[in-house]
């Protein structure tokens, strides 16, 4: 039988490049099959977004498109109707001195919509107590793994006696800080033109502003990110970045079977030929 003079070279090449092939198919099927993802693909994703509806919801510090200043409360609106709901449920409560729920968690697009659409601020001027709305929040869905969203201007107006509520730990905190510095004169009602009649304490009108200084305290206690909505040009931005936060254990199923599929194929085609090209016993012609 005529042998080619190089395959003292080729087959022991061949088949050692067989063989690393082997094992580093052998090594990444594993990595894939061990890694904690394999196993909760098919979690949900669950948010509670809680709104401050307070009086100082309405005040129209943030910066429209043409120049038009609209309130916190539809920027507010503006950002939630535009997130990404694939793959997750939302739930909606609203608080200004007290809380309450107006969406139960749901993946339903358009009764997620028609919920925010009918948000409006409480027109009596309540106070607004932001602990409390984590104490509802926490107290609500205290046994579920979820997301807890609060969107808030921060004027704390309330001194309530609760502070230092312990978050579980299932349970991660976002603020989103929603107003400016410079701030708006609350409306107190329209006058018989049509014309704003403005809030005002010992003949000046009451300016709303951000709170930089409680919502700070407020991020630093809870350990929670911070998130900045002062403008509707924000929102495209900050939609993104909330969506990389809430959806965080996104695995495709159908990506991760093509992975194994083809490693398992992969496996198929190397055996035979490394069996072949392994010399398990000797001629038992050899020259003499």
């Amino acid at each position: 039988m005529n042998h080619s003079p190089y395959n003292f070279i080729l087959i022991p090449w061949r088949r050692l490049s067989l063989t690393l092939l082997l094992i580093a198919s052998l090594v990444f099927s594993g990595y894939l099959i061990v890694r904690s993802e394999f196993w909760s693909y098919d979690t949900v994703e669950r948010t509670l977004f809680v709104v401050d509806t307070s009086l100082s919801s309405s005040a129209d510090d943030i910066e429209g498109t043409l120049g038009v200043k609209v309130s916190r409360l539809d920027a507010m609106k503006s950002l939630l109707t535009e997130l990404d709901m694939s793959g997750g449920e939302f739930a909606l409560a609203t608080f200004s001195d007290s809380a309450k729920l107006q969406l139960p968690f749901s993946s339903d697009r358009s009764l997620w919509s028609t919920t925010i659409d009918a948000l409006s601020p409480v027109s009596y001027g309540s106070p607004t107590d932001i602990e409390t709305a984590l104490l509802f929040a926490e107290t609500l869905y205290a046994d579920t793994s979820l997301h807890i969203v609060v969107l808030t201007d921060g004027e704390q107006t309330w001194e309530g006696s609760l502070t230092g509520i312990t978050l579980s730990d299932n349970h991660e905190l976002i603020f989103i800080w929603v107003g400016t510095d410079a701030g708006s004169p609350l409306v107190s009602h329209y006058d018989g033109s049509g014309q704003r009649v403005y809030k005002r304490y010992n003949w000046q009108e009451i300016v709303s502003r951000l709170d930089r200084e409680h919502l700070e305290e407020l991020a630093t206690e809870y350990n929670a990110k911070v998130l900045y909505l002062e403008q509707i040009q924000d929102i495209p931005a900050l939609r993104n970045e909330l969506d990389t936060y809430i959806h965080t254990s996104r695995i495709i199923p159908t990506t991760f079977s093509l992975i194994i599929a083809l490693s398992l194929v992969l496996l198929c085609l190397i055996l035979p030929a490394w069996h072949t090209l392994t010399p398990w016993k000797k001629s038992s012609s050899s020259s003499r």
